[in-house]
């Protein structure tokens, strides 16, 4: 009986240190096989047959279903890593994307700076460089010395003019950008099923990064409306502080509870939301979104960056 117990602890030793499963059950059945063998040469009652035979169905039992365990853990590790490898693979899209995003901002604000520098430049440098050459042609035919000195303080003039116009040309910032053409450009894009409010109260001068943000950050706003809101009003509002700018979007849509329930809890429901979010953190803002009474998107960025008195930091 002593080797009989032998044989089976020798069994369930080798069959967990085997990597096959076809290697355990070849181990199990040699194991179980030679205790057969001793038992017959053993001349052993029926019932000791029967204790090995239930006891090697339990072995083949555990083989199979740990077996099945190990490959089953295996898939989850295999899972883990591949969701890990898309999840890295998704945030650098997304990155991406919001790069491709600012630089289509970007892009409109050069668009901007070049309209501009060439309207100074075909209109007000067009008639400076004639009133210089207007005045070098009355320079080189006048007579009278006592205005000699005044056409020669004019002839300075022009040209600093022209000096400070080329330097302005040359030097043009973002802060050209128009923030409410931008806004208008893209509730133009909303679909003639949505009724569409406007509300913007913002003076000329906020710096251009928080600017490109608030058109970038109603731009994703409004995509999300398009795609996804069962509404037809469209609320974009605007408005300026003396500490801070505001900015909400909202449409009349309802969302469904887990989305509700999400928000409520201050998760993000999407990539775009979370874009958004991103974006006013940047600048020392906040982004906060809800759906209770429709789909609201709320954005409040101050005017200067904490523990920073630039205002474009």
């Amino acid at each position: 009986m002593t080797a009989f117990c032998l044989c089976i602890f020798f069994a369930f030793e080798l069959s967990i240190l085997a990597r096959r499963p076809w290697l355990e059950y070849l181990i199990l059945a040699a194991a179980f096989g030679a205790v057969l063998v001793f038992l017959y040469l053993q001349g052993a009652p029926a019932l000791k047959y029967l204790l090995a035979a239930a006891a090697a169905a339990f072995s083949a039992y555990e083989t199979y279903y740990g077996s099945r365990l190990e490959k089953a853990e295996r898939q989850a590790r295999k899972v883990r890593d591949e969701w890990a490898e898309l999840s890295d693979k998704l945030m650098r899209a997304n990155k991406s994307l919001r790069r491709e995003q600012d630089r289509a901002v970007h892009l409109a604000a050069l668009g901007e700076r070049s309209r501009i520098a060439r309207e100074i430049h075909d209109n007000v440098g067009h008639m400076l460089s004639r009133a210089i050459i207007l005045l070098g042609a009355i320079r080189t035919v006048n007579q009278d010395q006592a205005i000699d000195s005044h056409l020669n303080m004019l002839a300075d003039t022009l040209d600093q003019a022209m000096r400070q116009m080329r330097s302005s040309v040359h030097n043009l910032k973002d802060d050209s950008v128009d923030l409410q053409e931008n806004i208008n450009e893209i509730a133009d894009r909303i679909p003639d099923r949505f009724t569409v409010e406007k509300d913007i109260d913002i003076t000329p001068g906020l710096d251009a990064r928080r600017v490109l943000t608030l058109i970038a950050v109603c731009r994703e706003a409004v995509s999300n409306i398009i795609r996804y809101s069962n509404g037809d009003r469209v609320r974009i509002t605007i408005h300026e502080h003396p500490g801070f700018v505001t900015m909400t979007v909202w449409d009349n849509g309802q969302a469904d509870k887990q989305t509700q329930k999400m928000l409520a809890l201050g998760e993000d429901s999407g990539i775009g939301l979370s874009n958004i979010r991103e974006r006013a953190q940047e600048l020392g803002g906040t982004a906060d979104f809800s759906a209770d009474r429709g789909f609201r998107v709320f954005v409040n960025l101050p005017k200067t960056r904490p523990g920073s008195a630039n205002s474009g930091a």
